[in-house]
């Protein structure tokens, strides 16, 4: 998948996250989640579309996303949390990221369609210490 916006997909996933956490300021926040997702050629990772605004002394940073979808085998939700720890990028001004949702292990492919994003989550750091924003959920078509 080759976007000219930046790829987290090659970010590890885990299950928790270390960084301190405070409320967000104006220069590190959630925008909004994107209306449409994309998926993998082998459709077992679907993208969700982030826009945030971080300043440009943030280092490091996360996201954490839950999507669930009505498949032909049933309903399905995962978890993922993507980071970026000293390898973490921004301007200043409004950036989009995609951040990759594998299927479940055992689970059913992620097909085109609408899913529902529950939560996003973006933890940054910069010199001046840990911002994390949240994003309700809202419903994304996947293609």
């Amino acid at each position: 998948m080759r976007k000219s916006v930046q790829l987290l997909a090659a970010a590890t996933s885990i299950a928790s996250l270390g960084l301190m956490t405070v409320p967000a300021n104006a220069d590190n926040s959630i925008i909004k989640i994107g209306k449409k997702g994309q998926l993998s050629s082998s459709q077992k990772v679907a993208y969700v579309k982030a826009k945030v605004v971080c300043s440009e002394d943030t280092t490091s940073a996360a996201f954490e996303v839950t999507l669930t979808q009505v498949t032909s085998g049933g309903t399905q939700t995962a978890t993922s949390t993507v980071y970026a720890w000293n390898a973490f990028e921004c301007t200043g001004e409004e950036e989009k990221f995609w951040v990759p949702v594998r299927r479940p292990t055992g689970g059913y492919k992620w097909v085109t369609g609408a899913a529902r994003v529950t939560d996003l989550h973006f933890y940054s750091e910069d010199p001046s210490g840990g911002f994390h924003d949240t994003a309700k959920g809202r419903t994304i078509k996947i293609k």
